[in-house]
């Protein structure tokens, strides 16, 4: 595949490809379908109509198409390659139960919570990207349009220009002037940063867990997946282990990816209860020590379906707020620096511009 090739795929999969809210609205819209007695392969055939995405819209009737040929609907949803492992197993689980409505009202739910999480985090991140694309594109027409007249008052007045501005022209301009060769070299880099982030998920997921104002909304983004997804799959009937082996695929922190995998083995092979594995394989504080303990609760008293399903709702609430504390303050980090930025450049801008007045007004004052 050539870069261009590549590149083209890229934009195709940040634009193209169906989202959480379109998977949300499809079980949705599924379970109404199949509660009024809709048969499952038909409600995907017709429900296929009415997706807004093409690619979605084209996965769902290949997938009905693939069923009606006798394909089993786990080959068939993973052949589409727009579903989580987490969802396959939960439909496959569905069907093989007979309660598909249960499941796809499930699904949905998770769904439902995951886009809402996500959509806050968008909102609380947009006035961030618009102060930077602000600031960045005020910079931008500062050295295009502004800097090279005031140059030129320097220039031909005989003033020194500062070592600032002249920097600031060579290095600025020639990006702004080949801005193609700029976004190219941009994607480049992109790739490259995406490849070795990929290749070093557990180093750069430490650090995450670090970070400064993101490190709590992130790891209660993890435990709240971790709980509601756990409770989702064991009030259907799922074993634990089976649970855990396929929420290992849907946390984002792959350090507690290897936490859930090897709690995993450990009730497997050592035959220890859910509590008792977590608690073991905890080192580096993956979980927190009251999902801990209401795991512990539930295991004592068999409900730990029952306990996880409280544990997500406390964290979702804890996230939100969490959220719409922070906002501001991501905002005034972002905004402080170019704020300095251009507030550097007008001083070194307009100095020399003010001492050429005086200059000019003692002159003529003497004389």
């Amino acid at each position: 595949m050539t870069l261009f090739s590549k590149f083209k795929q890229t934009l195709a999969g940040l634009y193209l490809q169906p989202d959480i809210t379109d998977k949300f609205i499809f079980f949705d819209q599924l379970e109404g379908f199949l509660s009024c007695g809709i048969k499952f392969i038909d409600a995907i055939e017709q429900l296929s109509e009415y997706q807004e995405n093409k690619i979605f819209r084209k996965k769902l009737k290949t997938i009905a198409v693939n069923m009606r040929g006798g394909m089993p609907l786990h080959e068939a949803f993973a052949g589409a390659k727009v579903f989580s492992d987490e969802i396959i197993a939960m439909l496959d689980l569905g069907n093989n139960s007979g309660d598909m409505v249960k499941i796809c009202n499930g699904i949905s739910t998770r769904l439902f919570t995951k886009a809402e999480i996500q959509g806050k985090v968008n909102n609380a991140l947009f006035p961030v990207a618009i102060t930077f694309i602000l600031g960045i594109s005020g910079f931008f027409a500062y050295v295009k349009y502004g800097l090279p007249i005031f140059l030129k008052i320097f220039a031909g007045n005989g003033m020194e220009v500062p070592v600032l501005l002249s920097m600031t022209q060579t290095l600025v301009l020639p990006v702004i002037n080949y801005w193609y060769i700029s976004l190219f070299v941009i994607f480049v880099l992109y790739q490259l940063l995406h490849k070795w982030v990929s290749s070093n998920r557990m180093t750069v997921d430490r650090w995450r867990m670090k970070i400064p104002l993101y490190k709590k909304i992130y790891m209660w983004q993890c435990q709240e997946t971790f709980a509601s997804n756990l409770s989702l799959m064991l009030s259907n009937g799922m074993v634990v282990i089976k649970a855990l082996s396929l929420i290992a695929h849907t946390v984002d922190n792959h350090v507690m990816k290897a936490a859930i995998k090897k709690t995993a083995e450990d009730i497997s092979n050592l035959g220890l209860e859910l509590d008792q594995a977590i608690a073991r394989n905890n080192s580096e504080n993956v979980f927190d020590g009251i999902l801990i303990q209401q795991i512990k609760s539930g295991v004592k008293t068999g409900q730990v379906d029952r306990t996880m399903k409280s544990a997500a709702k406390t964290y979702k609430t804890s996230i939100d707020r969490r959220i719409d504390r922070i906002g501001t303050y991501i905002t005034l980090i972002a905004a402080v620096p170019v704020l300095m930025l251009v507030l550097l450049l007008m001083y070194y801008t307009y100095y020399p511009s003010f001492e050429l007045i005086r200059n000019a007004t003692n002159q003529a004052t003497n004389f």
